[in-house]
Order: C-alpha cells, then sequence, then structure tokens
C-alpha cells in the first residue's frame, strides 16, 4: 500500500541589523558581521532569512556591494530571503524608489511570500517602513495581499517577519502599528530593529528579536510582561530546525554558545466523514449541514461529508437537512486519522393546524364542569362529561377565552396561539474597527415568561476577519442552540457573521436573564434578543433555515427558503454589518421588530412575520451598508396547541332576613329578651 513521506526536516537561518562592513557604517570598527556569516554557514542553512537593516548606513548601492560580501554566494543560488528595515530605505518617507537599489541586488520585493519543504512552511516577510509603496497599514495593499496569503496556506508552519518589532523590550519598546500583521494562524513571528536577542509570548503566540547580526549591540530597557528571555552582550544569529510536528527556535551567539531555546510542537490535523441519509427511505441527503465548532460542510450527491484540518478533541457533531430533525453526536478527533460519523434523519410530524385545547373544572372540588359554555372570536363550544373543550383551526393570534357554567360565574382569559413576540433587547460592544470585544450581553426590560421562547441574533463583524460566534448563554441556564449561519466570506479585512440562536425559557421565568454571546476572538459584537409566545417548546424546533453575505451590495437578502412544512411558523430574519451610518429598514411583509441603525459603527437590525405551509420567505432589507454584511433567516414551528385550563368558582348565596315572636307557650304572651340564633347570626 502507498504512503505518504511526511517533508524532510529544514534548517534555517535568521540574521538581523547585520550589514556593516561598508565605509559608512559608523559600528565598523566593532562589526561582527563576518563572525556571525561564519556560524550561519557552519549549519548548512536551507536558506537565510533576514529581519531587515541588511546595508547600513542607507542602502546604497554602494553600501550594499560591501555589506553583502559575506552572503554573495547565498544572494546568487537563491538561498537568500531579505526584508528591508529602515536603513535600507535610507531612514525616509518620501522616496518610494529608494529601495530598488536592494531589490535588485537581491532580486526579491520589499514583501513576499516564500514556501518552504513542499508545503512544510511558508514566510511572510513583511515591509514595514513608511516609503514602501504598497502601504504599511491595516487596510493597505500590502495588508490585504498578506491576509489573502496567509487564508490561502497550507502549510503546516506559517512564519510572519517584519523589521520594526511587534513586541520587545528594547528602549523604544512595541511598535502597535504592526499589530495588524499578528494572526491566530502565524505560529512564530521574526522581527529586528532593536540590537539584541528576546523571546516573547503575547497571546499565547511566540515572538523573537533578532538585532545582532553584525553592525553592533545596545542595551534592553525595563522587560515587558511577556519576555521570557533576553541578551544584549552578544552578537549571534537564530536557527530554527523546521519538522513535521516540531519548530525548534535556538538563539546562538557567535561563539557556538546557545543562549536559549524553545520548540513549538503541532500535532497533525484530523477529519470527520461520513454520510447523511433519510430514517424512513435511506436514501441520501444532499444539501444538509453537518457543523462541529466553527467548522462545517454540506453533504453532496450521495449524502457524503468531510471536515477536514480539526484539531484533535472530543466535539458534538450536528447534521441538519431540510424538512429533518437535526441530530447531534459526539466524535472524538484522532490526530492524522478519519473518523467515520453517519446520521439517519427523521422527518417531522408536521403542524396542520393550531388549536385552543383545555379542561374546566370546579375550583372547589377540582370536579369536572360537564356543559360549560367556552367561546372566542372564532365560535363558541361546551365541555363534555370530562370537562374536556377544544377550538380546531385557529388563526395565529392573541384570543380572550371566556367561560361560563350552571351555578358558576364567568371567567375570561387571554390565550395566544402560535408566535407572538412579547419584547425585545440590543446591545453592542467592540472599538468598531473590528475588535475589542469577546462578548457581548443583553437584558429585556422586563421579565420573561416561563414556557415562551427566547430567540438571539448576533453579529460578529472582525478585522482581521477569523473570529465567529462561539456560544450563547444566559445567566438563569437556558440551553441555547444555533439555528442558522450567514457570512460574507471575505478573503480579507472585516468578514460579517450574523447567527441566529434559541432557547425555551425553562429556567429563570418571572425574571430577566442577562444574555451573552461570546467570540472565538476579539471583534465588533452585537445582540438582539427577542421573546415569543406560542413557539415550539421542545423537540423539533426549527423548520427550514437560510442565509448569504455580501460586500457593499443593494439590497441585502438571505435568499429563499424551502417551502415550509407546516402552518403559522415564525420566520425571523437578522441582519448585521459595520454600519458606517446607513439606515436599515426591515422588507416588504416583515415586520421590524430591532435595529440600531444609523450607526457609525455596530448595525443590528430583526423583522419576522408569520408564514403558512408552503410558503418561502426570504428575509430582505431597504439597503446595504458600505461594508461588509450578512442575512441569516430561521422559520421557527409554532406549538400545535395553545392549553387554557379554568377553575370555576360557584358564586356566594344571597342573604335574606330570617323574623318571628317569641311567647311563652302557656299564656301566649310575648317573651322579651330571648336570645335567637343560628349559624353565623344571632339575635
Amino acid at each position: 500500500m502507498a504512503s505518504t513521506a511526511s517533508p524532510a526536516p529544514l534548517t534555517l537561518a535568521v540574521i538581523g541589523d547585520y550589514g556593516c562592513l561598508s565605509t559608512t557604517c559608523t559600528g565598523l570598527a566593532t562589526q561582527g558581521e563576518t563572525a556571525v556569516a561564519a556560524l550561519v554557514h557552519s549549519w548548512s542553512p536551507a536558506a537565510i532569512l533576514t529581519v531587515g537593516d541588511n546595508s547600513y548606513d542607507t542602502g546604497s548601492t554602494s553600501d550594499i556591494q560591501a555589506d553583502q560580501q559575506p552572503y554573495a554566494a547565498d544572494v546568487a543560488n537563491g538561498r537568500f530571503y531579505p526584508l528591508p528595515g529602515n536603513h535600507d530605505w535610507n531612514n525616509q518617507c518620501t522616496n518610494p524608489n529608494w529601495i530598488n537599489q536592494s531589490t535588485s541586488y537581491f532580486g526579491r520585493p520589499p514583501h513576499y511570500t516564500a514556501h518552504f519543504g513542499s508545503g512544510l512552511l511558508d514566510l511572510f516577510a513583511l515591509d514595514f517602513n513608511c516609503a514602501t509603496p504598497d502601504g504599511n497599514g491595516p487596510d493597505s495593499v500590502q495588508a490585504q495581499g498578506y491576509r489573502t496569503d496567509v487564508a490561502a496556506s497550507s502549510a503546516v508552519w506559517k512564519l510572519t517577519a517584519g523589521h520594526q518589532p511587534f513586541y520587545s523590550s528594547g528602549v523604544e519598546g512595541s511598535y502597535l502599528s504592526t499589530h495588524w500583521a499578528i494572526l491566530p494562524a502565524i505560529d512564530l513571528f521574526l522581527s529586528g530593529h532593536h540590537h539584541d536577542m528576546e523571546h516573547l509570548q503575547e497571546g499565547g503566540q511566540d515572538f523573537i528579536v533578532d538585532g545582532v547580526g553584525g553592525e553592533d549591540y545596545a542595551p534592553l530597557g525595563t522587560a515587558i510582561a511577556g519576555s521570557l528571555w533576553s541578551d544584549a552582550q552578544h552578537f549571534g544569529a537564530v536557527r530554527l530546525t523546521v519538522a513535521q510536528t516540531s519548530l525548534k527556535v535556538e538563539f546562538i551567539f557567535s561563539d557556538g554558545t546557545v543562549g536559549h531555546a524553545f520548540t513549538i510542537t503541532k500535532v497533525p490535523p484530523g477529519s470527520v466523514s461520513g454520510t447523511v441519509t433519510d430514517a424512513t427511505t435511506s436514501a441520501p441527503l444532499a444539501g444538509a449541514n453537518v457543523s462541529l465548532a466553527s467548522a462545517s460542510a454540506t453533504t453532496d450527491s450521495l449524502g457524503h461529508f468531510s471536515i477536514t484540518g480539526l484539531k484533535p478533541a472530543s466535539y458534538t457533531l450536528s447534521a441538519a437537512a431540510a424538512n429533518h430533525i437535526t441530530q447531534s453526536q459526539s466524535v472524538t478527533v484522532v490526530s492524522g486519522a478519519d473518523t467515520a460519523a453517519n446520521f439517519s434523519l427523521p422527518r417531522p410530524t408536521l403542524t396542520t393546524s393550531l388549536s385552543i385545547r383545555g379542561t374546566v373544572t370546579d375550583a372547589a372540588g377540582k370536579q369536572p364542569v360537564a356543559g360549560a359554555s367556552v367561546s372566542y372570536s372564532g365560535g363558541s363550544t361546551t365541555t363534555d362529561a370530562s370537562g374536556n373543550y377544544a377550538f380546531a383551526n385557529v388563526a395565529p393570534g392573541s384570543y380572550p377565552v371566556t367561560v361560563s357554567g350552571a351555578g358558576y360565574g364567568a371567567q375570561t382569559q387571554t390565550v395566544v396561539v402560535g408566535p407572538v413576540y412579547v419584547q425585545g433587547g440590543l446591545q453592542n460592544a467592540g472599538n468598531g474597527s473590528g475588535s475589542g470585544a469577546t462578548s457581548v450581553s443583553a437584558t429585556l426590560a422586563a421579565p420573561v415568561s416561563a414556557g415562551n421562547r427566547l430567540v438571539v441574533a448576533v453579529r460578529v463583524d472582525s478585522n482581521p476577519n477569523g473570529a465567529v460566534v462561539q456560544s450563547v448563554s444566559d445567566s438563569a441556564g437556558n440551553a441555547y442552540t444555533r439555528y442558522a449561519t450567514a457570512s460574507n466570506n471575505r478573503p480579507g479585512g472585516y468578514q460579517a457573521e450574523v447567527t441566529i440562536w434559541s432557547a425555551p425559557v425553562t429556567a429563570g421565568g418571572g425574571t430577566r436573564p442577562a444574555v451573552t454571546a461570546t467570540a472565538t476572538g476579539s471583534a465588533d459584537l452585537s445582540i438582539g434578543v427577542a421573546e415569543y409566545a406560542g413557539l415550539a417548546g421542545s423537540g423539533t424546533v426549527v423548520d427550514q433555515t437560510a442565509g448569504a453575505g455580501g460586500v457593499s451590495a443593494s439590497g441585502p437578502a438571505s435568499g429563499a427558503t424551502a417551502g415550509l412544512s407546516s402552518v403559522g411558523e415564525l420566520a425571523f430574519g437578522a441582519y448585521g454589518d459595520g454600519g458606517s451610518n446607513v439606515a436599515i429598514t426591515a422588507g416588504s411583509g416583515w415586520t421590524q421588530r430591532l435595529n440600531n441603525s444609523p450607526t457609525s459603527y455596530m448595525t443590528i437590525a430583526v423583522e419576522d412575520q408569520v408564514a403558512g405551509q408552503g410558503a418561502t420567505p426570504n428575509a430582505t432589507w431597504s439597503n446595504a451598508s458600505p461594508n461588509s454584511w450578512a442575512v441569516a433567516l430561521a422559520t421557527f414551528l409554532p406549538a400545535p396547541a395553545a392549553v387554557q385550563n379554568f377553575a370555576l368558582t360557584a358564586p356566594p348565596a344571597a342573604s335574606g332576613t330570617i323574623s318571628g315572636v317569641v311567647t311563652d307557650a302557656g299564656t301566649g304572651r310575648g317573651i322579651a329578651g330571648a336570645a335567637v340564633s343560628t349559624p353565623g347570626a344571632s339575635a
């Protein structure tokens, strides 16, 4: 049987702030470039990477010719991968052509992506300097291309390099202007500029500074919180030993001494695959959505799905298909292996009619009241011998139902049939730049009612993209399920995701629970919480879903669902985007419930409508923000029957008078002052 061999390990050298052999280099007398070059060549590296300041002091053609002599053969055979520092740009911001002297010599542009080891490692070399023609800010052409390249990379290891340090204890500190390049997918960040060596950890990621390649070394400042090791008294270089499951980083001084080393390990990802079929016919279900955590897949024409690139762990895997009941199962993903998981989805019992029903009893004895009259605006009936009554084919709405019986007082109760909106609220969190918050909470103005259902819309707008909603919970402990997800899938920059979640109020009835949405990373977040009466409480809750996303497109819409399977369903549409002071209004035929537009950022809006069997609702909105947007739609099933029981009370007996005369039996004369009494009264 054929096997696929892992890429062979490779050695890479990293040098920075090294080029000091020209007469213009102020550190020429004490330079360590030649010693560091000898050290690096003793490793026989597959490639030499630089983190800038390749030629002191100006990066002129004459500087380059002198400063690169120890590495001229490496440049000539293509194993030299430089990126520019401020000295390569002559410390200026006005001439975008200055760097051409370096790029002509090295044969590489100011910023680029390089691939090593047949998919083992990708290097993303960046130019953080102010004169770079593609810009050095988070919205620049360079930044957009970088995010696109990172997202497209399938390499085992991903390294990002730039001259100015992301984090540093050097006297100039960390360069916050570089932080747009800090992405979750990157395994190691390389930088120079500060003439020292340092290993730092920030946000669970590793950063190194390597600026002692030859020009000089300089004292450090006060160590910042993330600093794990540093040195400012030696020239040296960093050696990277890259294997399939490990990346070893060694800070080595020019005399060969290892000053510090650490290893990052990585286990191969696993996958989950299987089929989704109809429980009744065993036929494959095409277009079913299978999801776990933040990953998902859609089944093909044979009902097959596969989700790859998963971190080994235990997950809850769910499968959902139109007109079928969603099912979940626990799966364990194993490193380097595929886990099989199949689903057989049953069809739901259709709701073809909504009804009002209940029982009428005597409040004192709890006995059934037969023959009681029960009426509402749609008709009247009488209770049977067991005190039961029922109305069929009731349209969704809120109705006063009145009951009266012989010997009893009349009683009226309001009954909700099908979906009825009760109340709602929304809240935002974040700084408006696609980051700043990892959670957002909203609390409704009035207490929620037990048996009602909370439907929640969550918007996540992240920059750089990658953050998605992770969970929804509330302070009462109600259990929320995600039913719909929409995203614009933008390859770079701001990405909008809108999800719809719901939970029956089984805890916290009569209170105001705080509902919280949590994201996988820093983002702008919005949450809209709506309380509804008359929705299904358990079992099959959602019938159909839809969703779509876009960027700067007019007429945002979710797309139509498949035909609804039941009467009186609640179509719940949620819209989210970056705001930009654009007003959003509900589409035709929809009722707007929540909306915070126009705002400068963070728009979320919710609309709903009651739709009948066979309908294909499409959540639409009046306009689109210039930013990225997404629209999600979920149709919730109604409770088939609204149950309202009555306990009738008999009215008190009417009051009366007893009067008479008390006489002596012998004489017949009246007797004054005689005491006369009856239970409850006397005279």
